[in-house]
């Protein structure tokens, strides 16, 4: 299906499921401590935005992508900034790839990205920018492997870490 927003609205899930959506405008999580699963892939539109958790921190949001089966899962375009929370997430359920595609960018201030099985791949092709002053990105908790395609950045006072450097192929990949 398809959601869209404009004006100011936006959909704003407490829990529950994305299944093969796109997304023309803002999803935000910044009220609730939201977990929202994905199936089937998640398309955004250019401009739109995918809020995770809030800017001071007390509200925590994650994307939980796939299930337990091996479907890969793909999330692309527009842009997931992530809250002022370090428990905020996007984390691949899957025992197979979640790929971020090349017109995906996920920045903000706090949160992380990792696999929650050890057959699990997540496959950077975007940019993931940690891009707030004081706040860490960080990829990677001894999961699976991680393939960067895409850029890696770190900016304006924000700290990318990478947790398992030898888990990560192509980390000069940007």
């Amino acid at each position: 299906g398809t959601v869209n927003s404009s004006g100011g609205a936006a959909l704003a899930p407490i829990n529950g499921q994305l299944d093969d959506v796109t997304v023309d405008g803002t999803i935000d999580m910044s009220q609730f401590n939201a977990n929202v699963q994905v199936l089937n892939g998640l398309t955004m539109g250019s401009g739109s935005t995918f809020l995770l958790g809030n800017s001071s921190g007390t509200l925590p949001a994650s994307i939980l992508a796939g299930n337990t089966t091996a479907t890969p899962q793909a999330i692309d375009g527009g842009a997931i900034v992530f809250g002022g929370s370090g428990s905020s997430a996007i984390r691949n359920e899957n025992h197979a790839a979640l790929t971020f595609g090349p017109g995906l960018t996920i920045r903000g201030k706090n949160g992380q990205i990792y696999n929650n099985s050890g057959f699990g791949q997540v496959i950077n092709q975007g940019t993931i920018s940690a891009d707030t002053a004081a706040g860490t990105i960080l990829i990677g908790n001894f999961n699976g492997t991680y393939t960067n395609a895409g850029t890696f950045s770190a900016s304006n006072g924000g700290t990318f870490v990478v947790n398992t450097p030898s888990q990560l192929s192509n980390l000069s990949g940007g």
